[in-house]
């Protein structure tokens, strides 16, 4: 198991710094009423990179990573073993070498896949109070510092992160994932998650210009997934945290090939699916990027890459809430509109019709433990949330149906019904809240309430620079209100395909 590292201020004395179980600082820094810190920059492992410039006054910057046609698979290697392990011959999968990441990491837990399952042991993080005067102070520091400041730090964790998550509550079990994600394979994911960090610094907090953004970190993870094979479950762990990871940043810094990411980084995993959805450890990583995909498929009549095992109905999700019980009706509503509509085959349509009842009976299943685990407003935000998707999966089963011109007060109904469960969540705790994910739901609303207020959209973001993807929505939302307009009666579906493109998002 790996252990702290020094604090800065033994460090500098050359002292022995020493912790207390589950202590948030040394034994040294309590004694003399010292604060405990450790935000002194790291030493990477071997020689320092040669700094490359690219284009005029090296003023490019690539993110579209294209390997050769002679590109050699990689293979995750990891510090324990370098050989193809299979849940079935591998009951306990256990990190037994420290790596030099690893070393320099303030790990305070043990953590074992026993039979499939993470296993995790409870951990101690260091609270910072008032995050705006920190992230003020902090400012003239490196984003690495930054960086590895979020890992001792579950505040400043959850406020850089937080457009991932409906609430704080779900922040502890979602940085204990990333940790041993990370931990058993740093040399993979560091890149990644650094990048991420970059691109949250800027689009979320404005703390940063674009141009700091460390797209080139990016490109290289990209290249590196591209060229990556899943042999054994480390792998599958480490292909599930990377893919989704990479499509959110493509989200925020370009919002071109962030589907294409993400399905592809999911079909790596899927025959690995059933023995790590048994590990409820896992779930703040994999039940996002299902949700995710569910949601394309939805919109464009394609099969999601998985359909999610329910294990618990009471889990509820960082993303999804409580519609982890709504996905698999979704995934199937997905297959039968995608056979049905290259089929035109009449048992498709009693598929659906059968979908469409399971979807009007589902109602989100509350657990013994949601009040003791979550605050009254987020509880709040996935009963909104989950009142949307139903209302929005209704709706998408009517337009299947229901051509443009037809039916469209119910169509409107459905519409009016998902902007009522928003406007009642931002009416119970104030004006100046936001709802996270449900931009699916409120896409849907926009395309048949005409004139939807652009204000509405803005509830649904946390970022404060422009969202991208909320402007090629919004621009896909305008070029159907134009065809409606021109008299167009045809298929919601086939003129959202015949439109501008654009990246759905839940």
């Amino acid at each position: 198991m790996a252990t702290r590292r020094s604090c800065d201020r033994c460090y500098k004395k050359k002292e022995r710094c020493t912790f207390e179980p589950h202590a948030g600082k040394c034994t040294q820094c309590v004694h003399s009423n010292s604060p405990c810190t450790s935000l002194r920059s790291r030493n990477r492992p071997g020689r320092k990179p040669k700094a490359t410039a690219f284009g005029e006054h090296g003023s490019l910057h690539v993110w579209d990573a294209v390997g050769g046609s002679n590109t050699q698979s990689h293979k995750l290697q990891t510090p324990s073993s370098t050989s193809s392990l299979t849940p079935s011959l591998t009951p306990s999968l256990t990190p037994s070498q420290t790596s030099p990441y690893e070393a320099d990491n303030e790990a305070e837990t043990s953590h074992t896949f026993e039979g499939g399952e993470l296993v995790t042991s409870p951990r101690h993080y260091q609270r910072e109070e008032g995050f705006s005067i920190l992230w003020r102070r902090e400012l003239g520091v490196s984003f690495e510092q930054l960086y590895d400041l979020q890992n001792s730090s579950l505040e400043f964790f959850y406020v850089t992160n937080d457009i991932f998550m409906l609430g704080p509550g779900f922040a502890d079990q979602f940085l204990t994932t990333l940790r041993q994600c990370y931990e058993f394979a740093p040399g993979f994911l560091r890149d990644t998650y650094q990048a991420m960090f970059t691109a949250l610094i800027w689009a979320r907090h404005q703390a940063t210009s674009f141009d700091q953004v460390d797209i080139s970190r990016g490109a290289l993870s990209l290249r590196r997934l591209r060229t990556f094979s899943v042999c054994n479950l480390r792998d599958a762990v480490a292909a599930v945290s990377l893919g989704p990871t990479l499509a959110a940043f493509d989200v925020l810094t370009r919002c071109v090939g962030s589907v294409i990411i993400l399905r592809h980084s999911l079909s790596m995993v899927q025959e690995w699916y059933p023995t790590l959805s048994n590990s409820p450890g896992l779930d703040p990583i994999i039940i996002a990027p299902i949700f995710w995909d569910t949601a394309h498929c939805l919109i464009l009549r394609e099969i999601p890459v998985i359909r999610y095992q329910v294990r618990d109905p009471h889990t509820v999700d960082r993303v999804a809430g409580m519609c982890t019980t709504l996905l698999p009706i979704l995934y199937d509503l997905c297959v039968a509109s995608n056979k049905w509509r290259r089929s035109g085959e009449v048992q498709h349509v009693r598929t659906i019709r059968e979908v469409e009842n399971k979807i009007i009976a589902w109602r989100p299943d509350f657990g013994p433990e949601l009040h003791r685990s979550f605050s009254k407003r987020e509880i709040l935000a996935m009963t909104a949330q989950a009142s949307m998707y139903r209302a929005a999966a209704l709706l998408t089963i009517h337009r299947l149906f229901n051509l443009i011109g037809t039916a469209d007060d119910i169509a409107k109904a459905y519409a009016t019904e998902i902007v009522a469960n928003l406007h009642e969540f931002l009416v119970s705790l104030g004006q100046e809240e936001k709802l996270q994910h449900t931009a699916l739901p409120m896409f849907l609303a926009a395309l048949e309430l005409p004139n939807l207020a652009q204000e509405t959209w803005t509830r649904l973001s946390l970022l404060k620079a422009p969202s991208i993807c909320l402007k090629k929505l919004a621009a896909v939302v305008e070029f159907v209100w134009e065809q409606r307009s021109s008299g167009f009666s045809g298929s919601l579906f086939d003129l959202l395909e015949a439109g501008p493109e654009f990246v759905i998002i839940p």
